[in-house]
C-alpha cells in the first residue's frame, strides 16, 4: 500500500509534521501504512471479503488468517516507504490452497481437483458450509484405501468390502464404476447370516485430474479498496497522536 498526500487536512497536518523534529513525518506516514496493511486488510477488510466472496470450504476464515503475511513499512524514506500484504502457506499441506487464491482473485482453471466435497462432509450436512476438520483431506489422506489396488477381490463388490475391512471402522474406502466414484468412510462392518455388510457415507465425488473453473472473486481487490478508502482518516489521527507526543516531551 502506497500513500498520495492530496487532502488539504492531510497537506496542512504534513506541514506541520516538516517543520517538526525530522522522524516525526516519516514515523507518522509508516504507523499509517502498516495500521492500513495489518489492522485494517488483514484483521478486518479482508476476512470480510472473504467470508462475502468465497461459498464453500475456503470461507474456513482461518485459512486466511494463517496464510495471509505483512510486509511492514520501514525506514525513514517517505517516498519509498511501503508496506505489503500477501500469502504465503505456512504448512506443506495448504501449499496448493494459497497458490490457487491467485486463480480465486483474478479467474482461471483450477488442476488437480480429484475430491469435490459432498454435503455430507460439510458442517451441518449443508451446501455451502466448510468441510468438516475430521473430513479434511490433509486430515484423512493416510487413512483412505482405493478399492481398485485390491488384487483379492473377484468384483467391484468384494473389492470393496474387503478393502473396508482393511480400512476399518472410521477409516475411508474409495469405490464405485469408472467415471462415478466416491471416498466413503466406514461407518460400521458386520455380518449376517455369513456375509459382511459394510455400512458406509459418500464424502467426496473422486475423479482423477478434474478441472474445475474458477469465476473472478476480486476479493483482495476489495478488501485493499475498503481499506484505501480510510488511509487518509488515519493519517490524520496518527499525525494529531504524534504531534501531541512531540509538544510535550
Amino acid at each position: 500500500m502506497n500513500f498520495n498526500i492530496n487532502n488539504i487536512d492531510v497537506v496542512h497536518l504534513t506541514n506541520k509534521l516538516e517543520k517538526m523534529h525530522k522522524s516525526v513525518l516519516p514515523r507518522t506516514v509508516r504507523e499509517t501504512l502498516n495500521y492500513a496493511a495489518l489492522q485494517d486488510t488483514k484483521q478486518y477488510t479482508m476476512l470480510k471479503s472473504a467470508k462475502k466472496n468465497f461459498k464453500d470450504e475456503r470461507t474456513n476464515l482461518n485459512f486466511f488468517k494463517a496464510n495471509s503475511k505483512v510486509n511492514f513499512a520501514k525506514g525513514w524514506n517517505v517516498n519509498t516507504m511501503k508496506s505489503e500484504i500477501g500469502f504465503k502457506a505456512t504448512k506443506t499441506k495448504t501449499d496448493g490452497a494459497v497458490e490457487n487464491l491467485e486463480k480465486q482473485e483474478f479467474g482461471g482453471t483450477i488442476k488437480g481437483k480429484a475430491y469435490i466435497p459432498l454435503r455430507q462432509a460439510r458442517i451441518g450436512g449443508k451446501w455451502g458450509k466448510v468441510v468438516k476438520q475430521q473430513y479434511r483431506i490433509s486430515e484423512i489422506k493416510d487413512k483412505i484405501v482405493d478399492s481398485n489396488d485390491n488384487k483379492k477381490g473377484k468384483n467391484r463388490g468384494q473389492k470393496f468390502i474387503l478393502s473396508s475391512i482393511k480400512a476399518g471402522i472410521g477409516g475411508f474406502v474409495i469405490g464405485g464404476e469408472k467415471g462415478r466414484r466416491f471416498l466413503f468412510e466406514v461407518k460400521n462392518i458386520s455380518k449376517l447370516k455369513g456375509q459382511t455388510k459394510v455400512k458406509t457415507t459418500a464424502l467426496y465425488s473422486v475423479k482423477g485430474g478434474r478441472k474445475v473453473q474458477a469465476n473472478p472473486t476480486n476479493f483482495m481487490s476489495e478488501a485493499q479498496h475498503q481499506s484505501v478508502t480510510r488511509i487518509e482518516k488515519n493519517f490524520i489521527k496518527f499525525a494529531n497522536i504524534n504531534i501531541q507526543k512531540y509538544k510535550f516531551r
